[in-house]
């Protein structure tokens, strides 16, 4: 399992820029990258049309709710929508490139049949001063950010650049995440030291903008990025970060004491002696090899459950 979760944290990282991946970037990627350019505002304009007549339309059944930051919401399309539509952007280049004679289909048959890595990213970037989540395309040296425009109302649609001038990062640990979550999705986030069983993969919790207490649903490439390191990104969290002293208001607790049944739940917050058994038991299934998929989606149907109970101040 743990090899394939090293698969996890790769589809979400960038690939690393060998002599080849720089080779092929300056002689084809940058070259042509203004045709490109062109290609993905064309197919960015169409996803547009698409999406904005189809999709919200079913958004209009949640039309009296508030719009919720970190929440996907598209009645404020492009806003918030990388994922989105950077996967609906790659799809169409992957079934076009070897079948299309579209000059910028031509390109990038080139690039990869030459070795060249095209490939998803996630990760953070800087939009008008700030860091915010942005979902990326890498091709070897070169990035395009299809989705440009979804942190900020105004922003053009495409852009793109070499990978070190772009200011791109790859998500490397816990803290970097949450040093974006916490202004981004305005979000105030707590340390899970109440439910000391779920904490070496689910070392926090957050208070929405609109008061709904929640466990962050992490993208698998973090939660495997954590496993990988037996552990150690969430026990940061818990022991070391800037966070570690932070506690539940009073009321939500009360909602969880009335609300959840489950039998981990440490009401004035787990002491130290029994955080650190729980990572050496975390560490303990991952040194024999009992740490697999279904104990991982048990955790999983825990944090979903908790989250279903829509605990709001």
């Amino acid at each position: 399992m743990l090899d394939g979760m090293q698969n996890w944290v790769d589809e979400r990282h960038t690939a690393e820029v060998d002599a080849t991946q720089e080779r092929l970037t300056s002689d084809i990627i940058v070259p042509n990258a203004g045709l490109i350019e062109r290609q993905l505002v064309g197919i960015r304009d169409h996803i547009d049309k698409v999406i904005e007549v189809k999709l919200k339309k079913e958004a209009k059944s949640n039309a009296e709710s508030d719009p919720v930051p970190g929440v996907f919401d598209l009645r404020r399309y492009p806003i918030g929508c990388c994922h989105l539509i950077r996967d609906q952007v790659l799809d169409i280049l992957e079934g076009a490139i070897g079948h299309s004679m579209a000059p910028c289909m031509t390109v990038l048959d080139e690039f990869r049949s030459e070795g060249g890595v095209l490939k998803p990213a996630w990760g953070i970037k800087q939009s008008r001063g700030r860091r915010v989540f942005q979902n990326i395309i890498q091709a070897g040296g070169y990035i395009f950010d299809p989705a440009s425009d979804t942190a900020s109302f105004g922003e053009k649609k495409v852009t793109h650049g070499r990978l070190e001038d772009f200011g791109f990062e790859d998500i490397e640990s816990y803290e970097q995440y949450l040093d974006v979550v916490e202004p981004y999705w305005v979000v105030d986030v707590y340390p899970n030291v109440y439910f000391p069983d779920l904490a070496p993969l689910y070392p926090f919790f957050y208070v929405r903008a609109n008061g709904t207490l929640c466990f962050d649903s992490l993208s698998r490439s973090l939660v495997a990025m954590n496993v990988l390191s037996g552990g150690a990104e969430a026990e940061k969290i818990i022991f070391e970060s800037r966070i570690k002293d932070k506690r539940l208001p009073e009321e939500y607790l009360e909602m969880i004491v009335g609300s959840c049944s489950s039998s981990d739940f440490c009401r004035e917050g787990a002491s130290h002696e029994k955080l650190v058994d729980s990572f050496d038991i975390f560490r303990h299934f991952l040194s024999i090899g009992e740490f697999d998929e279904k104990m991982l989606d048990g955790m999983n149907e825990e944090i979903r459950c908790f989250n279903e109970m829509e605990l709001k101040a």
